[in-house]
C-alpha cells in the first residue's frame, strides 16, 4: 500500500524519466531514450505540466516578439527602427 508521501511525490513528479526530456540526442548514440507519450486525458504530474507551460509561454512570446523585429530588420530606414 503506497503511503501518503508516495503518493503525493506521484502527483506532483510522477514516474515520467525527466533526463530523456532534459539530455541532448546525438544521432550516432547507441541506445537512444525513449520518450513517453501521454493519452489524450491523462493527468499529467504537476512539474510536467509547469514545464510544458512554461514552453508554451515562451512559444508565445517569440511568436510575438519575431514578427515586427523581422519586418524592422527589412524595413531598416523607417524612422520606427530608431527604438529597435
Amino acid at each position: 500500500m503506497a503511503t501518503t508521501y508516495q503518493k503525493a511525490l506521484s502527483f506532483f513528479i510522477g514516474d515520467y524519466d525527466y533526463s530523456a526530456l532534459c539530455m541532448p540526442q546525438v544521432p550516432w548514440a547507441k541506445d537512444k531514450p525513449k520518450m513517453q507519450f501521454f493519452a489524450r486525458n491523462e493527468r499529467l504530474p504537476i512539474l510536467m505540466a509547469a514545464i510544458m507551460g512554461l514552453q508554451h509561454a515562451f512559444a508565445m512570446v517569440g511568436g510575438l516578439i519575431t514578427p515586427p523585429y523581422v519586418v524592422m530588420k527589412v524595413n531598416s530606414r523607417s524612422s520606427a527602427f530608431i527604438y529597435v
